[in-house]
């Protein structure tokens, strides 16, 4: 879907102007990834399962907060820092910035990372990768390169899930600089209509206001 673009995670999207840029311009500016995807994909692959489940989480956590961000006027009025996980979830949802698949992926990995960060007895469950393959959009699963719920790994549905979220707030983005730009468009169009209206006014009543 995007090519992958690192270590862009600084990019401020509130910098990008769209109003004189084309499609290209605009997609070109906005497809970058939240985070670096390939230090995320070591951590992930190199880490044991609650290590996984921990910075799985984290990152989760900080895709969301982005893509609620990119699609409000004033996210600084929410403090989403302060915001738990679970709220996220919701609210991201009702945004409609994840995929509704995603919304279960996400709040099966937050309640075992919670099950893991207050129970020091806790153990990973032995399928948890295969319910997470289960809950999956078709296309994550496809990124995972299996065929089998049984065979994924769970560093593999976690990295897919985390990545194909921020694909998805990528193009939700590059939407919205579209969406502005064209209304900006329509909005200088219409104060020249107006304009040239005041200007016939004018001429059909000898100049007088």
């Amino acid at each position: 879907m995007f090519e992958e673009r690192h270590d862009n995670n600084e990019i401020d999207y509130r910098a990008i102007n769209p109003i004189d840029m084309s499609d290209e311009e605009i997609t070109a500016a906005a497809q970058y990834y939240s985070f670096d995807v390939r230090k995320i994909r070591r951590r992930l692959e190199d880490g044991d399962l609650v290590q996984q489940i921990l910075y799985a989480h984290l990152v989760a956590d900080h895709v969301m907060g982005r893509a609620i961000a990119e699609d409000l006027a004033q996210p600084d009025e929410l403090e989403m820092d302060r915001m738990a996980f679970a709220t996220k979830v919701s609210l991201a949802s009702a945004l409609a910035v994840i995929l509704p698949e995603e919304k279960g992926v996400l709040r099966r990995l937050n309640k075992v990372r919670n099950d893991v960060a207050h129970n020091l007895n806790f153990e990973i469950p032995t399928l948890l990768a295969a319910e997470l393959f289960d809950l999956s959009s078709t296309e994550v699963k496809k990124a995972t390169g299996t065929e089998s719920r049984i065979d994924c790994q769970l560093s593999t549905i976690l990295f897919q899930n985390v990545v194909y979220a921020d694909k998805f707030r990528q193009a939700r983005l590059i939407g919205r600089l579209r969406r502005a730009r064209d209304q900006a468009h329509m909005q200088r169009e219409a104060h020249a209509i107006l304009a040239e209206l005041e200007k016939h006014r004018l001429r059909s009543n000898g100049g007088s206001a």
